[in-house]
């Protein structure tokens, strides 16, 4: 059981990375530092178990939101009522978000990146940056069966699918096997993100 596994090897990652450990839920989170950046380890988090925080502000935020394969999965359903029963809710308080959308000029990368919104002047160039869209797609071509969700901005975080093609589910509990490996992948495109906010 990936829970069972997380219970025990999490805490030893986390001594072995110098991080603290926060109380919450059944597995609680993980915070520190780790070669230069702060990083966070939620292993029940559904949206982003591990993340790499960057150092500046990119102004842009791109996000691909995984959805199973299997129809009945709650998240799959979550997502496609939600529209439908707001609509018959007079009342219902929707957040707009208004910050205008941007493509990446690159269309594997727009197709992937669904929810692409600038936040800032810098963050058109910052998107275009040639060495950034070149790290995000090498670890596409390496992670993508692996990861349902990730966010690029002001942090580059993923949530983890787990099992074959056609039968997904989510692994809630992210071993340290896992957060040490998706940590490794991910650095590689924090590094481009902070060269691209040098220029």
């Amino acid at each position: 059981m990936a829970v069972q596994r997380a219970k025990k090897e999490l805490p030893a990652l986390s001594k072995e990375l110098k991080l603290s450990h926060r109380r919450g839920d059944e597995l609680g989170s993980y915070h520190g530092k780790w070669n230069g950046y702060k990083i966070r380890i939620e292993p029940n988090n559904y949206y982003t178990s591990i993340g790499i925080r960057v150092s500046g502000d990119p102004q842009f935020s791109a996000i691909h939101t995984g959805i199973a394969e299997k129809k009945l999965e709650m998240a799959y359903l979550f997502q496609f009522l939600t529209k439908i029963i707001i609509k018959f809710i007079p009342d219902y308080p929707v957040v707009e978000n208004n910050n205008p959308k941007f493509s990446f000029e690159d269309p594997a990368l727009d197709k992937y990146f669904k929810d692409r919104r600038i936040l800032g002047e810098r963050g058109k160039d910052n998107t275009r940056d040639a060495g950034l869209q070149n790290a995000i797609k090498d670890f596409l071509k390496k992670n993508r069966k692996a990861v349902r969700n990730l966010v690029i901005g002001s942090e580059v975080s993923c949530s983890l699918w787990v099992g074959s093609s056609s039968g997904r589910r989510r692994d809630y509990s992210v071993t340290a096997r896992q957060a040490r490996h998706m940590l490794s992948e991910m650095l590689p495109v924090a590094e481009a993100m902070e060269r691209a906010m040098r220029f």
